[in-house]
């Protein structure tokens, strides 16, 4: 009796622990950590690859981890996909040889490797199972975007898209060509391309670290197209060069002038949080250098 009870009770920890690995299995993407290793199963497998740059550096990343390859819908399609995690902070090297400049960024791959679909930025899990179930059915979105391109080459938004997406595979110069076609095919902003393209020369001046450039584009914004809804991003933007440069006074002109002008705007209260932290980190430096009570000394 007490043999059969043993049995019985050994019985029932295996079938608990065989069901707790089997479940543990199917918790999470299943990832891997190398581009060749990756490349090499999703032929092998006969399966669509998927590479996640990301970085620790950024909050976007940990968004998209936390909320999108969290989504069981996401989890249970991802069986059908190769999956490759790439840490830029550990390899850049890696993320700069496929034309990766903004953090998360996220390709999608053929089994054969030919890249269908790109996406930068955070991605909902609604989102990001649209975008898996077009590379699903092998729809090659740059190469389609080409052919519209090629057959109808005056059409705005088709050259928008087109060097939006020239953009995100890391072809800044070729992007830039494609905005700067924009702004002379729109001299007069009659269809708010021209203003769009501004905006998206100085964003990528401003990723390289040619803040003085970045500035001007979007002093062309706020200057010629005040009433543009784009004004107020532009100056938050112009605020931010200003600070890469140093230059926190016309940092702070620039965040004023968006919280003034434009008090309804999303970008009011960006503004506002961008100058409570430039007051912050400047009290933070005084008390460190002793710079206020020097003055209070000068004052007496």
């Amino acid at each position: 009796m007490k043999s059969a009870l043993k049995v019985g009770v050994i019985f029932a920890l295996v079938f608990l622990l065989f069901n707790a690995c089997k479940k543990e299995d199917k918790v999470g993407i299943d990832w891997l950590k190398v581009m060749k290793v990756g490349k090499e199963a999703a032929q092998q497998e006969d399966k669509p690859l998927v590479v996640y740059y990301r970085t620790s550096t950024i909050d976007f990343c940990q968004q998209m981890e936390k909320e999108a390859f969290q989504d069981e819908g996401v989890i249970s399609a991802s069986r059908d996909f190769v999956w490759v995690w790439i840490d830029s902070d550990a390899q850049e090297s890696m993320a700069m040889q496929y034309g990766v400049i903004a953090y998360p960024t996220t390709i999608f791959y053929s089994p054969k490797g030919e890249e269908l679909a790109r996406r930068v930025g955070v991605l909902s899990p609604e989102e990001l199972m649209k975008a898996m179930e077009g590379v699903k059915a092998g729809k090659n979105e740059f190469g389609e975007l080409e052919k519209k391109l090629s057959a109808d080459p005056t059409n705005l938004q088709l050259m928008f898209n087109y060097a939006l997406a020239l953009r995100d595979r890391g072809d800044t110069i070729g992007a830039r060509k494609k905005f700067e076609e924009i702004i002379a095919a729109d001299k007069e902003n009659k269809a708010k391309f021209a203003e769009k393209a501004y905006l998206q020369v100085g964003v990528l001046d401003f990723t390289v670290g040619n803040t003085n450039l970045a500035i001007k584009s979007f002093k062309v914004i706020v200057n010629k197209y005040p009433q543009s809804e784009l004004a107020p991003k532009a100056l938050v933007y112009m605020g931010d060069a200003y600070q890469m440069n140093k230059d926190y006074d016309n940092a702070l002109v620039a965040y004023k002038q968006v919280m003034e002008e434009y008090p309804e705007s999303v970008q009011a209260g960006d503004a506002d949080k961008r100058i409570g932290e430039m007051q912050m980190l400047q009290k933070t430096v005084e008390a460190f250098t002793g710079k206020t009570e020097d003055k209070d000394e000068q004052g007496k």
